[in-house]
């Protein structure tokens, strides 16, 4: 019996005349792969250098808008809960958006109109209180404040920690304005006076008319003080006629006359003949 892997034949393919035939078919199918399977190598090669870039981010928003600024003080509530002097004329249209400076405000005018000294005492600064002393040991305080008849704040000026007020002072002879500069200590709000006009007018409310200035007029060689050297103009050595009281205005050279005030004399030129 013969061995049956002996005779088996081999496969044409491996058989010697068939293998020409074959590797050319091998050969063939490979050099038609080929181009695909660069391509396709290429593709894998080339895919992560191709990547989609991601858009830029959006830009942040636009940052909130500033809060609104405080309103202004309520000044009628504020009069009344202080007990404010019936005379105090202060506006609604003048109040300041702070509280503490309202407050001053008030409170000067009325310890002016009351011819409070104490309480006057303590909304100066220390050259203010050195002037009140001055004031009340000539008979100058008593003598200014006994004669006026209303106050009316004519003007505010609102600056962070600091601040300016008008008040027009009303008495028998017309009226007159006062300017103090107001600065804020912790929760207490000082004042100091500083230079304003030398104009009379009939009436306090004349002083609100449009046209009307409420600073003093500077010499032409001359310019306006630093708040040092207001400091320094306020030392009650520099004021005239400081050791005898006086009841009444007293003339002055060059047509001029010195109004007893409860900041201390002040200069008003005399009106002339035509004037109105």
């Amino acid at each position: 019996m013969k061995n049956p892997e002996r005779s088996r034949k081999a496969p044409a393919v491996f058989r010697p005349a068939a293998l020409p035939a074959a590797l050319a078919a091998g050969l063939s199918w490979l050099a038609t792969a080929a181009p695909v399977i660069a391509v396709s190598v290429a593709i894998v090669a080339v895919a992560p250098g191709c990547k989609k870039e991601e858009p830029p981010p959006p830009p942040p928003p636009p940052p909130p808008p500033p809060p609104p600024p405080p309103p202004p003080i309520e000044i009628d509530p504020l009069r009344q809960s202080m007990r404010i002097d019936a005379r105090v004329h202060f506006a609604q249209s003048k109040a300041p958006t702070d509280e503490g400076l309202a407050r001053g405000i008030l409170s000067l005018a009325d310890a002016i109109i009351r011819g409070d000294s104490d309480s006057m005492r303590g909304l100066l600064d220390p050259t203010g209180g050195t002037v009140l002393t001055s004031l009340l040991g000539s008979g100058e305080w008593e003598d200014a404040t006994e004669a006026i008849e209303a106050i009316r704040v004519v003007r505010v000026i609102e600056s962070g920690g600091a601040g300016m007020v008008s008040l027009a002072i009303q008495d028998p002879q017309g009226a007159y304005v006062l300017n103090w500069a107001a600065i804020k200590t912790g929760d207490r709000t000082l004042f100091t006076g500083v230079p304003g006009p030398d104009t009379v007018f009939p009436r306090a409310s004349d002083w609100e008319k449009p046209g009307v200035s409420l600073d003093p007029v500077i010499a032409s060689f001359g310019s306006m003080p630093s708040l040092d050297d207001l400091d320094a103009d306020m030392d009650p050595s520099t004021f005239p006629d400081r050791t005898s009281p006086a009841t009444t205005d007293s003339p002055a050279n060059d047509g001029e006359t010195i109004r007893r005030t409860p900041a201390g004399p002040v200069r008003i030129p005399r009106p002339s003949d035509g004037g109105g």
